[in-house]
Parts: structure tokens; C-alpha cells; sequence
């Protein structure tokens, strides 16, 4: 079973910390980076466990540089969510 963990923030430069704190707390993979207006948003895929740590991890990132706008982790994503991600569900 596969988990999607997206962190979101309001630079990139916090993104790229995001991203780096994410890979390196779990087996994780980044997946996507999106951006949307001012925010970036950090698209990761692993097992839910995986997914839960890299998010912690990426937010606290990205929070210490005042960047953090939203986490999420969303197990086992339904097939009409994951058409919504970068991999359109790859």
C-alpha cells in the first residue's frame, strides 16, 4: 500500500529543505514539485509509515525557515485523487 505526503510552503528555497529533510528521514520518493502562485508544494510517495515521518520531517523544515503552509499524508490515495498528482498516478 502506497502513501502520498505533500508538504507545502511559501518558497522554494524552504521547499528544497523540505525535500532534502524528507528523503533523508524515510524511504521515501519525491515524486512532483508544484507550484502554484507563491506557494511550492513538495510531492512525496513511500509506505504510509514512511510517508507520515518524511512529512513531520519536511515540515519541521521548512518551518524553521518560516516557510511551512501546509502538510498532508494521504494513505492509499483513491484512483480519481491520484489523476490530480505530477505522475497522474504512475
Amino acid at each position: 500500500m502506497d502513501a502520498i505526503g505533500m508538504v507545502e510552503t511559501n518558497s522554494y528555497v524552504a521547499a528544497v529543505q523540505a525535500a532534502e529533510a524528507m528523503v533523508r528521514a524515510a524511504n521515501v520518493e519525491i515524486v512532483g514539485v508544484e507550484r502554484s502562485g507563491a506557494h511550492v508544494t513538495v510531492i512525496a510517495r513511500g509506505n504510509p509509515a514512511a510517508a507520515r515521518s518524511a512529512v513531520s520531517a519536511g515540515g519541521r523544515a521548512a518551518e524553521r525557515l518560516g516557510g511551512l503552509v501546509a502538510s498532508e499524508v494521504i494513505c492509499a490515495p483513491a484512483a480519481s485523487t491520484e489523476k490530480l498528482l505530477p505522475t497522474g498516478g504512475a
